[in-house]
């Protein structure tokens, strides 16, 4: 969904953070019809949104994300889905102090770091943008969330809204093969996978798949899997209060203390301590 940027920060941390939240459908309404004088940030963690701004239509599936300009009306085009969920941020531009101007005429070739940033992208590392999410709304509610923190968390979350994901790489065999791979482990990660049931399926030999998974994504399958369930996991944590037995095994890991071995080596916490850190996020529905 990568396109040209709406949005280049040549002084990353030039911008005031603003309210936060994530929404939940309960499957009625739409999006109001609205132009607001901020950015916003929509990152669908669940279900699929439908939006349009200036009458440019989006169809955001689950790990996909939109920037939103001030100034600019936008409205939904189809009524909520009863499992769409979203993180909502909103941020302003101020002003940068210009600071080149003052070092003189030698520095003014410089280029100046920015971060170019599509208006709809399939974020890369959507569980690293979650807990980037999660950390703000987390200190928002606790009121601790100081500009200079929340102007970082927010870069750092365009950062990731920046960064090309595997469903832009080059469609060579072996980066094809991979992200067949990877979306094999997306849609059954909560049944009982492995290496070898992943390359019966797309009929390959099991070490081949390794390599090619692990040249593209950094990290071998079974790690792949881990991370996939993890963070579905992390969502139910957060967003419900299922027990730590039903989420492991809903989210395909057959032994509890196996998973709660994995998710303290991933998190540095129990799914429990992780469950009470993050207890405090504003919740907003239709």
């Amino acid at each position: 969904m990568a396109d040209h940027p709406a949005l280049v920060l040549e002084h990353p941390l030039a911008l005031e953070p603003l309210h936060a939240g994530l929404f939940i459908s309960r499957g009625q309404g739409i999006h109001p019809r609205r132009t607001i004088d901020s950015w916003e940030i929509i990152f669908v963690a669940g279900g699929d949104l439908h939006i349009e701004e200036a009458g440019r239509r989006f169809h955001l599936l689950t790990d996909q994300a939109l920037l939103l300009r001030p100034g600019v009306e936008h409205s939904g085009t189809q009524p909520y889905a009863p499992e769409c969920r979203f993180y909502w941020i909103h941020f302003q531009l101020i002003e940068a102090a210009k600071s080149r101007d003052a070092r003189g005429a030698s520095s003014r070739d410089e280029k100046p770091p920015s971060v170019r940033v599509p208006q709809s992208v399939t974020v890369a590392r959507p569980d690293a943008l979650t807990a980037l999410v999660r950390r703000y709304l987390d200190d928002q509610a606790a009121g601790r969330l100081s500009p200079t923190a929340g102007a970082s968390l927010i870069t750092l979350m365009l950062c990731e809204l920046a960064m090309p994901s595997a469903a832009t790489a080059q469609g060579d065999p072996q980066s094809v093969l991979a992200r067949h791979a990877h979306d094999l482990i997306v849609t059954r990660f909560h049944q009982d996978i492995s290496t070898a049931s992943i390359a019966r399926s797309l009929g390959c030999n099991p070490d081949y798949l390794g390599r090619c998974y692990r040249a593209i994504h950094g990290h071998g399958i079974v790690e792949g899997i881990h991370r996939v369930r993890l963070q579905r996991a992390r969502t139910l944590l957060l967003d419900s209060a299922r027990p730590i037995d039903d989420i492991a095994r809903a989210c395909g890991f057959s032994d509890a203390i196996y998973f709660r071995r994995i998710f303290k080596r991933h998190e540095s916490l129990t799914p429990l301590a992780y469950r009470k850190l993050h207890v405090r996020v504003f919740v907003n529905t239709e």
